[in-house]
């Protein structure tokens, strides 16, 4: 597909900034790691939700004889190209060399590590205590939640030797503080999606994030169900086809999302030569030309195609802990 990137999803719950408390570094002529046993359990989950099958959570214990402990002997390596202007906030990183360098200074609830058969992922908590448990029930008439479902509302138990650099525990409620910052409506970050979109959400984050402001979701419909509702349909200009700072003739930049009928101009600097075809294109043509029913990239109707809607008012939003466990809602 031309110029349509596949991005590739970190898996990880969670990005903050956080450390674990740690003694000062001793050089490696005199290096000392001490014992460095683990016990990853052989427990196996099923999600709920989804229903994906089993997840491993055995985890490679490595070459056997070979010592782990000597960083003489075992060193991971990792490379990125030069770059200018990264961004290691992990509320709004944008690129692969963003991430690159960020990655290893953040740590999730659950790493995702080599299995004891190599041939896959196991799940091991990290700052997490222990897995999730489906607590639905505890909140039957809350957040949406009717009676008799499952897999909508999950206790997760903090690592309790989390800390700062400073010593301090690391709490529940720094979670949430975190969660508010990442959604707060007058910053907009770039990974406030993590909270309303994916498999672990919060309860009406999109609305707490959009609060009076239209919003655009991938179709989940048909085209034609779709438009025979009445419903209007968008082109994701910049997802589909890379025209985010694009201009039309008059100097105005292109939106994210166009009408599919919209026949307003935007100049493509992809293509050089502004004579070419497709260095002026439109929502109307992308659509038609590629995304309609029978056409080249129909199938990804539901990536591309959108629906719009006005996020409700948000008002006295609250947000709860149980100290062993972030559970905000709005």
């Amino acid at each position: 597909m031309k110029r349509i990137v596949a991005l590739l999803l970190t898996v990880a719950v969670m990005l903050m900034g956080m450390a674990m408390a740690e003694s000062a570094f001793t050089p490696a002529e005199s290096y000392d790691a001490g014992e460095r046993a683990f016990h990853a359990g052989e427990v196996a989950l099923t999600e709920a939700a989804q229903g994906g099958g089993e997840v491993n959570t055995v985890r490679y214990a490595g070459i056997e004889g070979k010592d782990y402990t000597d960083e003489k002997v075992y060193t991971a390596l990792n490379s990125m190209a030069a770059t200018t202007d990264l961004n290691w906030n992990p509320h709004a990183w944008e690129t692969n060399d963003d991430d690159n360098v960020m990655s290893p200074m953040v740590t999730g609830l659950y790493a995702f590590e080599l299995n004891e058969n190599r041939d896959g992922y196991a799940i091991i908590p990290e700052m997490a205590a222990d897995f999730p448990t489906d607590v639905t029930e505890e909140y039957v008439g809350q957040l949406g939640i009717a009676e008799g479902e499952t897999g909508k509302a999950w206790r997760i138990p903090l690592n309790p030797d989390a800390c700062w650099e400073n010593g301090e525990k690391i709490t529940a409620d720094d979670y949430i503080y975190s969660m508010q910052q990442q959604l707060n409506p007058k910053m907009l970050n770039r990974r406030a999606d993590s909270w309303y979109a994916g498999s672990l959400t919060i309860y009406n984050a999109k609305n707490y994030l959009y609060s009076g402001k239209t919003t655009y979701d991938p179709i989940q419909d048909t085209v034609a169900a779709l438009t025979e509702a009445g419903e209007k349909l968008y082109v994701d200009l910049a997802g589909f086809w890379g025209l985010g700072g694009a201009l039309d003739a008059d100097g105005n930049e292109a939106p994210q999302y166009a009408p599919i009928d919209d026949e307003t101009l935007y100049r493509d600097l992809a293509v050089e030569d502004e004579s070419e075809d497709e260095a002026w294109v439109s929502a109307k043509y992308l659509y038609e030309t590629y995304l309609a029913d029978g056409m080249p990239y129909a199938d990804y109707q539901t990536e591309y195609l959108c629906t719009a809607d006005i996020a409700p008012e948000t008002r006295g939003t609250r947000w709860a802990s149980k100290r062993s466990t972030s559970t905000p809602s709005t």
